[in-house]
C-alpha cells in the first residue's frame, strides 16, 4: 500500500481496491479465491483506515457476504444499484465507446436500444458490444450498423458466444448427448404460460461428461454459478440463450411435452406438501397418474 501512495506522490491517499463480480468469491470452491477474500478482509481492517474495498455483488447473494466466516467483524456499507432504465441505455453504449476512441455509426445506438427492450437488456448489450469491439478494434475501431446486423443483433451475439464455447470442447456425438441432458431437463424449465426459462441444477446432478463443456459456458458467462447450502448450483444467465442457440432450441422443442408434464407434477407435489401430504392431494387415476407413471418409468432420473 505504501508503494502505491509513493507512486501517486500522496502519502495520505486512500487506496481503493475494486472487485467486480464479487459473488464469484463466495460461489467458487477455489482455494485461491478463498485466500484472496481473506487477504482483502485483513487489508480492509487496517487501523489507519486508508484502504477501501469497493465490490460489486448481486443482491440475491448478499446473505453469503454477510455470513461468510472470513468477513466476520468487517465494517461495510451497502449501496443498492437500481436496474438501468431504457432511457439510460444510450449512455451505456456511447460512454465507453467515447473513452475507447471508437466511432459509432449514426443510428446504431437507437437500433440497439430498440432491440434491448427486455429485462435482460444490460447483460445482452454487454455481450453484443464486446463482440462488436473484438471484431472491429483491429479494423479502425468503428461500430457499424451492418456489422451489428451481420451478427444477428442482440440474440445473434449470444448465439455466437455459445457456438464458440462449444467449439472449444471439440464435441463429439457422446459429448453433445451429455450436454443435451445437462441442459434439458437440468437447466431449462417452462413457465405456466408456456415460455422456456432457465432452471437451477446442482453440479453433481449434471452428467459428468458434460461438465468440462459446461465450464466453458461458465467462463463465457452464459451460465452462472451459485452456492446453495454448500452445493455448487448452475443456472442459465440469459433466457435468450434458449431461443437463440439452435442446439438448445431444438432440444427444448423436442422435449416440450416432458417439460410441461413435469411442471404440472411439480405444482401437484407442492400442493401435496403444503397440505401436509393429505391423501386427497395425491394424483387421481386417469391422465395425471398415467403421465407421472410414464415419466417415472422413462425419465426417472429427471
Amino acid at each position: 500500500m505504501e508503494d502505491l501512495r509513493c507512486l501517486a506522490k500522496k502519502e495520505d491517499a486512500t487506496v481503493i481496491v475494486t472487485v467486480d463480480q464479487a459473488e464469484q468469491l463466495f460461489t467458487s470452491a477455489s482455494d485461491d479465491l478463498r485466500d484472496f477474500m481473506g487477504l482483502l478482509a485483513d487489508l480492509s481492517k487496517q487501523a489507519d483506515r486508508r484502504m477501501m474495498v469497493l465490490a460489486t455483488l448481486r443482491s440475491d447473494l448478499l446473505n453469503l457476504f454477510q455470513t461468510h466466516r472470513a468477513l466476520e467483524g468487517l465494517v461495510y456499507e451497502t449501496f443498492p444499484v437500481a436496474p438501468i432504465e431504457t432511457r439510460q441505455l444510450p449512455l451505456v453504449i456511447e460512454g465507453p465507446a467515447k473513452l475507447g476512441g471508437l466511432q459509432i455509426e449514426p443510428g446504431l445506438v437507437q437500433l440497439m436500444v430498440q432491440d434491448s427492450a427486455s429485462g435482460d437488456a444490460l447483460p445482452l448489450l454487454a455481450f453484443t458490444l464486446r463482440q462488436m469491439y473484438e471484431r472491429n478494434a483491429r479494423s479502425g475501431g468503428a461500430l457499424r450498423i451492418q456489422d451489428y446486423r451481420d451478427m444477428g443483433g442482440i440474440e445473434g451475439a449470444v448465439r455466437s458466444v455459445a457456438e464458440r464455447a462449444l467449439a472449444l470442447t471439440r464435441p463429439d456425438d457422446q459429448l453433445l448427448a451429455a450436454l443435451g441432458k445437462a441442459f434439458v431437463p437440468g437447466l431449462v424449465d417452462i413457465t405456466e404460460s408456456g415460455k422456456y426459462t432457465g432452471a437451477r441444477a446442482r453440479w453433481e446432478e449434471l452428467p459428468e461428461m458434460a461438465r468440462p463443456a459446461l465450464e466453458e459456458f461458465i467462463a463465457a458467462r452464459l451460465l452462472i454459478v451459485d452456492d446453495d447450502d454448500g452445493h455448487r448450483v448452475v443456472r442459465i444467465a440469459h433466457d435468450a440463450l434458449i431461443a437463440s442457440w439452435p442446439f438448445l432450441s431444438k432440444l427444448v422443442d423436442a422435449d416440450r411435452d416432458f417439460l410441461e408434464v413435469r411442471k404440472r407434477l411439480e405444482r401437484a407435489a407442492d400442493l401435496w406438501e403444503r397440505d401436509n401430504r393429505d391423501a386427497s392431494r395425491l394424483l387421481p387415476h386417469g391422465r395425471p397418474l398415467a403421465e407421472a407413471s410414464e415419466i417415472l418409468a422413462t425419465r426417472g432420473g429427471a
